[in-house]
Parts: C-alpha cells; sequence; structure tokens
C-alpha cells in the first residue's frame, strides 16, 4: 500500500505536465502512486500520459472542472495521505519524504493536523520570480482562524489526510474558482489545525494560461457564487467569531470580502464589486485594505481608477523580475 498518493489533474497543460509528473516520480524515500486525472484534454495530453506507462495510473474524463478532477483522484487512490499537485506545477526534491516525517512528529501531539510547505513562484520557463510566497510569516508554526482565512494554503502545499477529505467530503464539484480555499476553510472550522513547515515545498507557475483561474476573467455567475460561498464560510465560523474578541478574524473575513471585490471590479463588474465591498466594510472599518498607496488611491480618485494604477503597477513589477 502506497504511503501517499499524488493526484495531478489536469486540462490542456501538456506542455508543463511532464514536469509534474517527473517531479513527483523523483521523489525519494517513500512509497507513492501518482495518479492523472485528465479532465477532458483536446491538446496532446493524451499522448504525454501515456508515455509514462505503468509508472503512473490514468483516469480519463469528460470536462468537469479541478475539483470533480480532484475528488475522481482521491476516490481511486489507495493511500491515506493525499497531495494534489497540479499539472502545471512542481515538487522540490524529497519534499514528501520530510513532510510526511514531520507529520508524523505533529501527530504526536494532535491527530487532527495538517501540515502544509510554502513554495516559491515561477514564470513559464522555470525562472524564479518570488523565493517564498509566506515569507512573512513565522515558520513551524500553527496558523490561527484568522491566518488560514487571510491567507489559506495554495493546493499543492499540504499532505491532506483522507480521513479530513472524507470528513468534509472532498472538494465542491460546483465551485469553478476558490475551491481550494473552500476546503482548507472547512476543514478549519471543522476542528482541522494547519500548520506550516520550515521550508519551500513546490513551485507555483506563474503564466498566462486559460486554465489557470487566477489567470482568466471570471463569469458573473462565478463571482456570485464564490460570495455565496464566503457567507457560508462566515455560518460555519460563527462560533469562533462570537468567542474570539480581537476582531482578526473579521479582519480576515472582510479582507478576503475586499480582495475579491477588487479582482470582480478589475473583470468588469462594478455591481457585484460594490456588493463585495459593503460586506467587508460591514465586517471591518479597517478597510479598504492594501498598501498605502491604493489606499491613497481609493481615497482620492476612487475604486476603479485606483484599481487600475494598482494592476498597471503589479504587472509592471513582475514584468521588471523577469
Amino acid at each position: 500500500m502506497p504511503t501517499i498518493s499524488v493526484i495531478i489533474p489536469n486540462y490542456n497543460n501538456a506542455k508543463y505536465l511532464g514536469e509534474a509528473i517527473d517531479s513527483a516520480l523523483s521523489q525519494e524515500g517513500i512509497d507513492l502512486e501518482i495518479i492523472v486525472v485528465d479532465d477532458g484534454s483536446t491538446d496532446h495530453s493524451q499522448e504525454v500520459i501515456e508515455s509514462y506507462g505503468s509508472l503512473i495510473t490514468s483516469i480519463y474524463q469528460q470536462n468537469a472542472g479541478a475539483s470533480a478532477a480532484r475528488n475522481v483522484g482521491w476516490q481511486n487512490a489507495n493511500s491515506n495521505w493525499f497531495k494534489f499537485l497540479d499539472a502545471d506545477d512542481r515538487l522540490l526534491p524529497s519534499v514528501l519524504q520530510r513532510q510526511m516525517q514531520l507529520q508524523v512528529e505533529f501527530e504526536k501531539e494532535s491527530s487532527r493536523v495538517i501540515t502544509f510547505t510554502d513554495g516559491r513562484i515561477i514564470d513559464q520557463v522555470g525562472r524564479v520570480i518570488y523565493d517564498s510566497y509566506y515569507g512573512d510569516i513565522p515558520r513551524l508554526c500553527c496558523f490561527s482562524a484568522a491566518e488560514l482565512v487571510g491567507r489559506a494554503p495554495i493546493t499543492p502545499m499540504p499532505l491532506f489526510p483522507r480521513l479530513a477529505i472524507e470528513a468534509v467530503s472532498g472538494f465542491n464539484p460546483d465551485l469553478r474558482s476558490a475551491d481550494e480555499y473552500d476546503l482548507e476553510v472547512r476543514l478549519q472550522f471543522s476542528g482541522w489545525n494547519f500548520t506550516i513547515l520550515n521550508f519551500v515545498g513546490y513551485e507555483y507557475r506563474m503564466h498566462a494560461c486559460n486554465n489557470r483561474i487566477s489567470q482568466r476573467q471570471l463569469s458573473e455567475a462565478e463571482f456570485q457564487q464564490r460570495y455565496d460561498t464566503y457567507l457560508y464560510h462566515l455560518e460555519l465560523a460563527a462560533p469562533d467569531l462570537a468567542k474570539a474578541a480581537d476582531g482578526c478574524l473579521e479582519f480576515a473575513f472582510a479582507t478576503i470580502f475586499w480582495s475579491s471585490g477588487r479582482y470582480c471590479l478589475r473583470c468588469g463588474f462594478p455591481q457585484l464589486a460594490a456588493m463585495y465591498f459593503d460586506k467587508a466594510h460591514s465586517l471591518s472599518a479597517q478597510m479598504p485594505v492594501g498598501n498605502t498607496a491604493y489606499r491613497l488611491g481609493c481615497k482620492c480618485f476612487g475604486l476603479k481608477l485606483a484599481e487600475k494604477i494598482s494592476e498597471l503597477s503589479r504587472r509592471l513589477k513582475i514584468s521588471g523580475l523577469r
């Protein structure tokens, strides 16, 4: 029986899929199975998958989204631990062995812990853009509920116990965006604790690709669905919100509503964005959230123009780092 199942959902990522699979196959010191779930690709992904023969398990399905593909993967897995790796990302050497060893140590103190590593951001050819996703957070610490809500791990960071995934019925297949965030928030407020480890374990590829949720326009319906999901998270967090006196959890939720409102505004839905912003204001008086220049821009020029300036600045910064 394998110790860990590496589950790779793929949709039209033939260009990078081999790198993802190779990064899993190169892991040492631990028994693995690698499951690639192809979600109705129309490029030459099948050719890439079949080139690995019996080294991996392949599953083909009609296009149903990343959440559905991940669910199919873990439901067909033979281990009690899952690592969900996106098809255009890469695991770093020996990360699974190191993470499993630390997971075992932490479980001596709590059986409901989920460990996750840091990650670094790379471009389409593998050059490093940012060395650390969590550069400003102390290592080897248990995340509070506010920290998890405000900055949840990216999908490939955690090592998920089967018990945890089964307890919340896996990913919500109806969500086409923020699905991994939804999973982790539901886990947090059902009694699981997330602990960050003291090393970088994977590489997240930032590139122009419509298959990346973070790189494409969301529809009005998707933004409405995301808003409703966040409201559901607030319901789950109600007992914690009632107990907390420092306002950190409310601020974390407000930040999520505000940042999603900014995304909504950039995608051209000002009325929905206003709904996000209003909810953020109702949760925390510290809105708008952002750096000094952005907050000043909101005050002087209004949200729309401030957002245009902020987005231009972000693109120039990324371009300058390449």
